[in-house]
């Protein structure tokens, strides 16, 4: 997941898929943008719950993007 464009702050909906992950899972997304607007927020992050089954589970999050780069990581532990 990555953000190299961003010209302005944008607020978009990111999907996540699992395989073999159990659904109720939390998933947390997390994002570092390269120039905070905040010093002390280097990390935002938001989590959403896997719906579906073992073989294939989904969730969707809406997400605002900062002003240019990010990076961008997908957690799940259960």
């Amino acid at each position: 997941m990555l953000c190299q464009h961003c010209s302005e702050s944008a607020t978009v909906s990111i999907g996540t898929e699992a395989k073999g992950i159990p659904h109720g899972t939390v998933v947390t997304l997390q994002v570092y943008p390269e120039f905070p607007v905040d010093p002390t927020t280097v990390n935002l992050t938001t989590q959403v719950t896997l719906t579906g089954i073992l073989e294939l589970s989904t969730a969707t999050a809406t997400f605002t993007f900062p002003f240019g780069f990010s990076r961008g990581f997908v957690r799940a532990s259960w």
